[in-house]
């Protein structure tokens, strides 16, 4: 029998698939000139290859490979299908640049066939069945465009925080084994979307050594978009097959990016700003400004997430209380963290304008 028999080896292969096609994919990159040039908002300084994220897509696909010897769930084709029609989209993207709308427009629709395959789309399909089950007080009518706000809204989270070197890959990773242990722990390790969790967390730390802490490539949006909206979706699958009692500890690994993009959001709003318009402004990015290194900073939020993850792991399957309390740790814990970065930003800020007085 193949070592990939087993699917415990479904990780380590995506991570080695995505690691071994940093080098060829990083050549082809740079000779087709698909590079990132450093601008005022950019916090590289020198152009670099930017399409990483194909690699990362093609690991996934060879681990979904691995995992139909286990299963034929119609979603184990038809989902990372979707997310590589938006990830061709978003090469398309990060080679000629397209319009907010047409981004946008990409995710809402890969967002809405997503829930569509799921069985969120008219009565009797699983999906919808499962929500109105375990939310019997929410209306129907607005369960669905919950749903599609929360991974169209993800989606574009992770595409925004994939700004400094190794933030996004290693969130993903994390985040994707976090999302699968949450699965395990509740008796569910060899089920469909625990497989798939593991093959996205393989291979994002997979492309980890060519972005971290030196970044020789980038992501770009054909890894972000994707990954993103694979990630948010992976949170309704496990939910909508193991019960949404999951879905707080789920949500709990996502707290830092959604927060971050939610609060630089409101503030950017408050403050007259154009929100549609790129900017350096999220926590991560204030602390580069304030003079921390990409490695210090993806460091500190990666031992952070490493943290709540385990909060999170620890109370998925011991009722609303630990989860309760799981939920005041986690916000406290990155409200913290916001916090330390815009303080030593505005410090820096101060000192700046000291020295230009003086």
């Amino acid at each position: 029998m193949s070592v990939f028999a087993n699917p415990a080896s479904i990780p380590f292969a995506c991570l080695g698939v995505s690691l071994l096609l940093g080098l060829p994919l990083r050549l082809a990159l740079d000779r087709f000139r698909i590079l990132d040039q450093p601008n005022q908002r950019s916090s590289h300084t020198r152009p670099t290859a930017r399409g990483g994220g194909i690699g990362i897509m093609a690991a996934i696909l060879f681990g979904c490979f691995l995992i139909s010897q286990f299963h034929t769930e119609r979603l184990l084709w038809s989902v990372p299908a979707v997310c590589c029609g938006v990830a061709i989209v978003s090469l398309i993207d990060d080679v000629r640049g397209l319009s907010a709308a047409i981004r946008f427009g990409t995710h809402l629709v890969g967002a809405a066939l997503l829930l569509v395959l799921a069985g969120f789309a008219g009565d009797g399909g699983i999906g919808i069945h499962r929500l109105q089950t375990d939310f019997p007080l929410v209306p129907p009518v607005l369960l669905v465009p919950i749903l599609l706000v929360g991974v169209v809204g993800y989606t574009n989270s992770f595409n925004f925080m994939d700004g400094i070197n190794g933030i996004a890959a290693s969130q993903a990773g994390i985040t994707a084994l976090g999302m699968a242990a949450i699965g395990g722990t509740a008796g569910h390790w060899d089920s469909t979307p625990v497989l798939v969790s593991l093959a996205v967390g393989g291979a994002s730390l997979g492309f980890l050594p060519h972005n971290f802490p030196k970044a020789r490539m980038f992501m770009g949006d054909v890894g972000s978009a994707p990954i993103g909206m694979l990630l948010a979706f992976l949170v309704i699958w496990i939910c909508r097959d193991h019960g949404f009692h999951l879905l707080i500890p789920l949500a709990l690994l996502h707290a830092n990016f959604v927060l971050d993009t939610a609060i630089t959001l409101v503030r950017r709003i408050a403050k007259g700003e154009n929100w549609l318009q790129p900017h350096r402004e999220h926590f991560y990015q204030r602390l580069i400004r304030s003079g921390k290194s990409h490695a210090y900073v993806t460091g500190c939020e990666a031992g952070l997430l490493l943290v709540t993850t385990g909060m999170a792991v620890a109370t998925a399957n011991r009722g609303l209380a630990p989860q309760g309390a799981a939920v005041i740790l986690v916000l406290a814990i990155w409200g913290g963290f916001f916090r330390y970065a815009e303080k030593r930003f505005q410090r820096t800020q101060l000192a700046s304008v000291d020295a230009k007085v003086n």
